[in-house]
């Protein structure tokens, strides 16, 4: 696994490179987004990615930044969707 968390080469002049748990850790937050399901399945997936990286001793601040880059940036990679309708409003 050369870059199992993937962060962009550029960024890692700014990011410091995971240790092999915290690698293992985004291996597994892979798996969950190719399993891929509802949007609470995705955000379960997402917090446990966060817990993850916080139990195998990365900083809060970093943990906290990977996880609000793959809420915001996560969902194209997130597989088959939704598979739910949005409510009423179109939020969802």
């Amino acid at each position: 696994m050369s870059n199992p968390c993937s962060v962009p080469a550029a960024l890692r002049l700014v990011i410091p490179q995971e240790t092999p748990a915290q690698q293992a850790v985004c291996a597994r937050h892979d798996i969950a987004y190719a399993a891929g399901g509802s949007r609470r399945d995705r955000a379960i997936a997402d917090a446990l990615f966060l817990v993850g990286l916080l139990e195998q001793g990365m900083d809060v601040d970093l943990a906290s930044r990977y996880h609000v880059a793959v809420r915001i940036f996560g969902k194209p990679f997130w597989t088959g969707g939704y598979g739910e309708q949005a409510p009423v409003g179109g939020k969802g």
